[in-house]
């Protein structure tokens, strides 16, 4: 059984959430049939992408520390991140920066504005 545990910043004890725990399983279940799962369906990319709005937001973290020390790794997230990558469909991009003849396929939209400036 994988551990679902936070640590609330300030806090010394973990805190458990049911609401994860049904996403927790869901994920797993979808994972356990990965196999029979096509891109872009979407009542498997819903509690997937509910997964990765948990650890864009912030809310969760694919491994951290625990109370005790030791390293805690939720292995639930791992997988919603591959299925992630499983259940997005190819998109063909024209990069912001080069000339416009310069397009990249990818799964996934950037994550980051094209106004960011990097120094």
């Amino acid at each position: 059984m994988v551990r679902d545990e936070r640590i609330q910043p300030g806090s010394a004890w973990p805190i458990s959430f049911p609401p994860v725990a049904d996403l927790q399983a869901t994920i797993g279940e979808l994972w356990e049939g990965a196999g029979r799962l096509a891109p872009g369906d979407p009542a498997a990319l819903a509690p997937v992408r509910e997964a990765i709005d948990l650890l864009d937001r912030g809310e969760a973290r694919v491994a951290e520390v625990g109370s005790d020390g030791a390293v805690v790794v939720h292995e639930w997230l791992k997988q919603a991140i591959l299925l992630y990558f499983k259940l997005s469909s190819m998109q063909t991009t024209t990069s912001p920066v080069a000339s416009a003849s310069a397009a990249f396929s990818n799964r996934l939209k950037p994550r980051r504005s094209s106004s960011a400036t990097s120094a």
